[in-house]
């Protein structure tokens, strides 16, 4: 089991109250399902877990934007956003060298935060020229979001993380939770279980679905679920501190239902 299958399994245990066990490790049959929770009355859950990725785009991501960046002079370590790949093309080298003079305007201004993972805004209200000024050179250099981690006991960096950058869609999510769960209804139906549920990460390798599901709002409608699944978990993460990352969003749907919005 690698790490995020794990972190699905207890997010889903810790929930419904339950203990999960991995069933599909090393010796175990084909199309063996990933876990079973038992429920303190006794109920027996399958989950399987899966993810939405791109692994093509993930690849490029991770070749261009996967490092950090030092960034002498600040007072903070900085996440410093920049659009999806498919999005723009955005020149990191330079985006990295000439964006840190521009932080420290913010830092000097009491400005944590600017822009959004979505398309920007205007500067932060009530701002300073100078705040105006470096607020739309960070948007001339490619950058669409910074935020501050801080303050930092040792050298300070820049974290680059990659964001939609477009538009959200919304019915997309429903789309790649259908594509998840008909792929996964096989297995899930060969179990003898009480119930079966799907755990399905949505990363960056999705912007259009994933910016939807950063804005807080789950679709209108259910998706139509196959009738081996009983339930759906979608998840996304998000750095929530300097190489920290964690869940931002988790949502559960159940066929006919609507989406809940849980506390991650």
């Amino acid at each position: 089991m690698d790490a995020d299958e794990l972190e699905a399994a207890e997010l889903v245990a810790s929930r419904l109250g339950g203990a999960a066990t991995a069933l599909d490790v090393e010796g175990a049959p084909d199309k063996t399902c990933d876990f079973e929770i038992v429920l303190a009355n006794g109920a027996r859950v399958a989950l399987e877990v899966t993810s939405t990725k791109d692994t093509a785009v993930l690849s490029l991501m991770a070749t261009s934007f996967g490092r950090q960046h030092k960034a002498r002079g600040l007072a903070n370590d900085w996440q410093v956003g920049i659009p999806h790949p498919s999005a723009s093309a955005v020149p990191v080298s330079n985006l990295v060298k000439k964006i840190v003079p521009l932080l420290a305007v913010f830092e000097a201004n009491g400005i944590s935060e600017a822009g959004s993972a979505g398309r920007p805004g205007p500067a932060p209200a009530g701002s300073p020229a100078e705040v105006r000024d470096a607020y739309r050179s960070m948007l001339e250099l490619g950058a669409i979001l910074v935020r501050s981690f801080g303050p930092v006991s040792s050298e300070p960096q820049l974290f680059i993380t990659v964001h939609g950058g477009v538009g959200a869609d919304i019915d997309e999510v429903n789309q790649l939770v259908v594509e998840a769960a008909e792929a996964n209804a096989e297995k899930l139906a060969g179990t003898v279980s009480d119930e079966r549920h799907l755990f399905v990460w949505l990363d960056s390798s999705r912007p259009a679905a994933e910016l939807a599901v950063f804005t807080g709002t789950p679709p209108a409608m259910p998706p139509s679920l196959p009738p081996a699944v009983d339930a759906v978990w979608l998840a996304t993460k998000a750095m929530l501190a300097p190489g920290k990352v964690g869940v931002q969003r988790l949502w559960r749907v159940r066929p006919l239902e609507a989406w809940e919005s849980l506390a991650p």
